[in-house]
């Protein structure tokens, strides 16, 4: 796992992004390979303050919808009740979770802090020589409730939905070891994953674990 500190974070994000991209092209993964999907998790507040969901309940439906792609819609229309949602509250949070542009979520939200923090990030990444290698995901949570602000994953090339590497910004989790209150950026590879991607390109005829 890798984590960096300091003040000036903005700029620490895309530095943690690329040296994110190069560790995944070190393995081998071509740019056609892998994509960085990423989204900030003030997007995902706003949007559920926009809709009057108690603050007190975002980090319990952002672990919700960290399932989204584990689960059946019907078991997660559920879930989502059962944190006391109503069901046009439920409905309006699928129809922004459908927005796949930025500039359409920053017309339709009242705190777009988010939006534009992720936007600008994106916008340092192409003009540093990384275009085409981010890419918006709204539907990239990362469930654990210490993450504050931008959250990503990279998906195994063999298998989309499986994550081989993940992480985000974090103000508060220094802190809650004792340490001082410092903003932090990190990522973390599956190792696990890793080795199976890598151990089925090694050897074409092995099968994939799940």
């Amino acid at each position: 796992m890798l984590t960096l500190s300091a003040n000036h974070i903005f700029w620490q994000k895309a530095e943690i992004l690329m040296l994110l991209i190069s560790a995944c092209e070190s393995m081998g993964f071509s740019k056609k390979e892998f994509k960085v999907f990423i989204n900030d998790r003030r997007i995902l507040n706003a949007i559920l303050t926009q809709i009057n969901v108690p603050e007190d309940l975002h980090s319990t439906v952002m672990v919700i919808l960290d399932k989204r792609d584990k689960i059946s819609s019907e078991a997660l229309l559920t879930m989502l009740e059962d944190t006391g949602m109503s069901a046009k509250q439920v409905g309006q949070l699928n129809e922004y979770l459908s927005n796949t542009d930025l500039k359409d979520l920053e017309e339709n939200l009242s705190d777009t802090t988010g939006v534009e923090q992720l936007h600008s990030l994106m916008e340092m990444m192409d003009t540093s020589g990384y275009s085409g290698y981010l890419k918006f995901d709204i539907s990239i949570v990362r469930g654990l409730s210490y993450y504050t602000g931008a959250v990503f994953e990279v998906n195994s090339p063999e298998k989309k939905h499986r994550a081989i590497c993940g992480g985000g910004r974090y103000d508060s989790l220094l802190s809650t070891f004792g340490g001082e209150t410092v903003p932090a950026v990190g990522f973390g590879f599956g190792d696990v994953v890793v080795l199976d991607v890598l151990r089925v390109r090694t050897f074409p005829g092995t099968s994939q674990k799940t």
